[in-house]
């Protein structure tokens, strides 16, 4: 799915969303504040490109269509 229709999905069910090569190990909070997107997980820092104000999409991630939304924490304990 497009990332517009993946954060919508998380949001109504206060999920996050991630993408296939990351699943399981990286996840992304959508938010509705300063923070735009929290990035968390085993290997967050290996993944998307974020800054002082949260994950920062490029134009590639924009433009994916195989963003997946996820319920439950598939994370590794940390």
């Amino acid at each position: 799915m497009t990332i517009q229709e993946a954060v919508k999905k998380a949001i109504v069910i206060h999920g996050y969303i991630t993408v296939p090569e990351a699943y399981g190990d990286m996840r992304i909070w959508p938010t509705r504040t300063h923070c735009n997107f929290i990035v968390d997980g085993f290997n967050a820092k290996q993944h998307p490109q974020y800054g002082e104000y949260g994950w920062m999409p490029t134009a590639n991630d924009l433009m994916r269509d195989d963003w997946l939304v996820i319920e439950e924490n598939l994370l590794p304990s940390q």
